[in-house]
């Protein structure tokens, strides 16, 4: 079945092409949060958050934590974090499009047969295209990532100045180099006006050259993402948080929290997973589950990879572009519960049950010439903790 809502479970299935499923997760990402926000997710020993800040009127940083299987089944835990820069356009939608299109582009390069640095390199690329294709180089953001898989091996990737940080106990240990002048000398901000400027962000255009790199085997304790919002605060004072937090989901509600209260001049977002993760955990079906501080998606990988066959149409999938079926919960969205509260009390009032127009259909087909099939128009309302 292409399409079902089910409105007791209020869940609705439908399918998309990669391309869709990047902008899905795109304006998933730019969606109305709250000013601060923080997720734990215990079955991965990891956790995120982002605060505003007492100076900026939005939030220009995003951040969130993916899981998922590879071509060959086996698991993997992505997690990655975006920061829109200052003093270009559109911050916040560069942050967005940045972290969409670097999630779906690696939920589709790591169906191929590669290296998992390939995989962090390839989505970061693309990534880097669909910001570009937006404001031509006069907006864009950071983008940090670190991936762990079940087959073996923790991978990293840096572009811009936010940063991998690896932590045991209290101390803490930057694995990322900033791309400024600063950074790339060894230096502190502070070292001269200037050099703190960004040599390449996602967003540039084809000069880009991520850093990617393979953590060193046998490393105990966590990885901690952070943007330039949590820099400002002495390292030692993070070391000390980390290790005396009780778990990931204290521990970047107090980064996050202690740089407001150090005057909070940036937006501050942190993630953390710990390096001992059981990464290996069973699938009930085969999905992408992504969780950033203010809720969680889920994408199925439907059943259907081809189209009933036929004469005319256009082409809904291909090797290079899978089909998905994306399950959205609705249950928890305030609209939704508000809606469903109204319509019971006009039922409870004897008024008759209020008509729900059908979503529109689009009729698409087979690449090979197939029959039309009718998919509707996708109506979605994402999990969102703010009304």
């Amino acid at each position: 079945m292409l399409y079902r809502y089910e409105k007791k479970h209020k869940s609705c299935f439908m399918i998309l092409g990669s391309n869709q499923i990047q902008n899905r997760l795109t304006s998933w990402f730019m969606r109305r949060t709250a000013p601060s926000g923080g997720r734990r997710v215990a079955a991965l020993s990891a956790a995120v958050a982002s605060e505003i800040g007492s100076v900026r009127d939005d939030n220009q940083d995003r951040v969130a934590i993916a899981r998922g299987q590879d071509f060959a089944g086996r698991s993997f835990i992505l997690v990655a974090l975006s920061d829109g820069i200052g003093g270009m356009k559109n911050g916040a939608e560069c942050a967005a499009t940045a972290l969409g299109g670097f999630f779906g582009s690696f939920f589709d390069e790591v169906q191929l047969d590669c290296e998992p640095e390939q995989w962090l390199s390839r989505a970061a690329f693309k990534s880097n295209s669909a910001v570009h294709a937006k404001l031509e180089g006069a907006g864009g953001s950071t983008l940090v990532a670190v991936l762990i898989s079940s087959g073996g091996g923790v991978y990293w990737l840096s572009v811009g100045d936010s940063r991998v940080h690896h932590s045991l106990g209290t101390r803490l240990t930057q694995i990322s180099v900033d791309d400024t002048i600063a950074g790339q000398l060894g230096k502190h901000v502070e070292a001269g006006i200037g050099q703190s400027n960004l040599l390449q962000f996602i967003g540039m255009g084809k000069q880009l050259e991520p850093h990617v790199s393979r953590l060193e085997t046998g490393l105990h304790g966590s990885v901690l993402l952070t943007s330039d919002g949590v820099h400002f605060i002495n390292p030692d004072w993070i070391g000390q948080i980390i290790g005396h937090s009780p778990d990931p989901g204290v521990c970047v509600r107090r980064l996050a929290e202690l740089a407001k209260w150090c005057g909070g001049p940036d937006n501050a977002s942190v993630a953390m997973i710990a390096l001992d993760v059981a990464v290996d955990i069973p699938f009930s079906e085969p999905l992408y589950e992504i969780w950033d501080p203010f809720g969680e998606l889920q994408i199925i990988i439907g059943a259907e990879q081809r189209m009933p066959t036929g004469n005319v149409g256009r082409s809904v999938s291909s090797p290079q572009s899978p089909i998905h079926k994306v399950s959205v919960d609705l249950a928890c969205h305030p609209e939704t519960q508000t809606k469903e509260r109204q319509h019971k009390t006009k039922r409870s009032r004897g008024s008759r049950k209020p008509k729900v127009a059908a979503p529109k259909p689009e009729v698409v087909a087979d690449k090979d010439g197939g029959s039309a099939v009718e998919v509707p128009q996708l109506l979605m309302k994402f999990p969102n903790k703010a009304s």
